[in-house]
């Protein structure tokens, strides 16, 4: 296997199409369990499944915030998921994987994790987990968003290389 473009080219060509499975999964967890979670306000069996699942009593505060949880965490996979197929759709077609919308994507998807942790930290402070579990998804997320936005400032630089490059007799 060669090391240069092309290779990086055919790989992100493959991983961009599992990255197409994977997104089409995990959004069908999310609609699964989000309409568990409306059906559980309705039907006995669909709550008692819900509890089951969440390991909460039924129809608590509990178990809806673990619901909650769930959604959240559902989300941020999905958003993942989303952005690296992007970026390796982009890199598979455009003339450089250094592109200002590879930026953009990463910046976002930072953000978006930023926002998780805020949230999630929030969720776990009721969920009556405990404070490790609390400290474990804040500053997990956070750490994610960190990486992730150097990630979009890695990307930013090979694009100010690139324009270089390319702009260079």
């Amino acid at each position: 296997m060669r090391g240069d473009l092309h290779t990086l080219r055919r790989i992100c060509e493959y991983g961009s199409k599992t990255m197409v499975v994977g997104e089409f999964v995990l959004i069908a967890c999310l609609l699964a369990s989000i309409a568990l979670t409306v059906c559980s306000t309705f039907s006995e069996n669909a709550s008692v499944f819900l509890s089951d699942f969440l390991s909460a009593r039924k129809c608590s505060p509990e178990m809806w915030i673990r619901a909650a949880e769930l959604i959240a965490i559902l989300m941020l996979a999905v958003a993942t998921v989303n952005t690296i197929r992007a970026f390796m759709t982009s890199v598979s077609y455009e003339h450089s994987p250094f592109t200002g919308r590879n930026t953009d994507r990463f910046i976002l998807l930072s953000k978006i994790f930023l926002f998780g942790a805020v949230v999630l930290g929030f969720l776990e402070v009721f969920s009556g987990r405990g404070w490790y579990m609390i400290l474990f998804m804040f500053f997990g997320c956070i750490l994610v968003s960190v990486v992730v936005y150097c990630l979009g400032l890695m990307i930013r630089y090979g694009n100010v290389l690139q324009d270089e490059y390319d702009h260079t007799l």
